[in-house]
């Protein structure tokens, strides 16, 4: 009986590190953590996993992890990213994302990942360097749903996507060539149903314009916030609010987001026009 379940063991072992060997990965970009490299990587299981390189002896393969939940997460604690509102943000126990500042102004996140067994790796990364993690998860995320089970289990790297490369052209374009007062605009993912009402200062006749920078992935630059027609410091800081409040979704150019404005004008007389709809 004992030989037999010895047996039994060692034919279960056997089954799952072929089923293990059988798994392919390839990596579609990498993105910079401080110091440490990070490589995403997809399967031919259709699961995703970061491989952080932290100089020539120090590697550590993350745990894998389901690409819908990685993108949900990702694309949530995205929206924070810029004024976080958690002390700690964890996926799973795979990925965890600490605010964090490194001297007096170098804010950013202390990104930690961690294998199957628990080993973590912590690295210091710029807010840019963060939101470039996210990015690089949810695309992978994206991609591994389009991908032909054919292209999974080939080796090597995966090509590049042509239309992330065209897409990437396209938003270039626009940031370098196109003056910042041409760029198009981006709408509202509500349509509000109000907006700020004038200040009671206000010169009657005067539009009063307020706007903010929208970027491709639909985040906005608030130091990019600018108003006119009103030196009113409360109405300032109500537009702000009001604008940094709301979901906007970038212009489109050719099929790709681009870099884009959003905003609304109002004039004395109570008339609210929708300058950027």
């Amino acid at each position: 009986m004992r030989l037999r379940a010895l047996t039994l063991l060692a034919l279960g072992n056997s089954l799952f590190n072929a089923a293990h060997s059988q798994t392919n990965w390839r990596s579609t970009e990498s993105v910079t953590l401080g110091p440490s490299a990070a490589r995403i990587e997809v399967s031919s299981t259709h699961r995703i996993r970061v491989i952080v390189n932290s100089g020539p002896t120090k590697t550590l393969v993350g745990a894998d992890m389901n690409p819908d939940s990685v993108r949900s997460w990702a694309q949530s604690v995205h929206m924070e990213l810029d004024e976080p509102k958690s002390l700690s943000y964890e996926f799973e126990n795979t990925i965890q994302l600490q605010p964090a500042a490194k001297g007096t102004d170098s804010a950013g996140y202390i990104v930690t990942i961690a294998d199957s067994v628990g080993e973590t790796l912590p690295a210091f990364a710029s807010l840019i360097q963060t939101d470039a993690l996210l990015g690089a998860l949810t695309r992978a995320a994206n991609r591994i749903l389009l991908l032909p089970e054919a292209e999974l289990t080939k080796s090597g790297p995966l090509p590049e996507d042509s239309a992330l490369i065209a897409c990437d052209h396209v938003r270039d374009s626009i940031l370098t060539q196109v003056p910042p007062e041409r760029w198009p605009n981006a709408r509202p993912v509500v349509r509000p149903s109000h907006y700020p009402r004038v200040p009671s200062d206000a010169p009657a006749g005067v539009p009063i314009s307020a706007s903010l920078v929208v970027l491709p992935d639909g985040s906005l630059v608030l130091s990019s916030f600018k108003v006119t027609g009103t030196t009113n410091v409360e109405y300032k800081e109500t537009a702000l609010e009001f604008l940094s409040k709301q979901q906007w979704t970038p212009a489109t150019v050719s099929g790709c987001p681009v870099v884009s404005h959003a905003g609304f004008v109002v004039t004395f007389l109570g008339i609210t026009r929708r300058k950027w709809p």
